[in-house]
């Protein structure tokens, strides 16, 4: 499973939800409205489900920097240290 993301509308940088879940629940959710906070323009957010994505970024790290885009295809099953 993995954690899932959005892109904050304010800032355009990617915010990290803490819901863990795999691609066949969220393809489940479609686009059901989930309301998150936002750590970056301090604002409540409703997101769809259909337009979260997976972050696959070290759970240390943070999005202070520039966006990351998400990318579209599955994951491969390998895992980088």
């Amino acid at each position: 499973m993995s954690l899932l993301s959005y892109t904050c509308p304010n800032t355009s940088k990617e915010v990290r939800t803490g819901i863990d879940t795999n691609a066949t629940a969220l393809a489940k959710m479609g686009s059901l409205k989930v309301g998150v906070g936002c750590p970056h323009c301090d604002e409540g957010h409703i997101v769809t489900a259909d337009s979260m994505f997976f972050s696959f970024e070290a759970a240390s790290a943070t999005a202070s920097r520039e966006p990351q885009l998400a990318a579209s295809s599955s994951t491969s099953g390998t895992a980088s240290p």
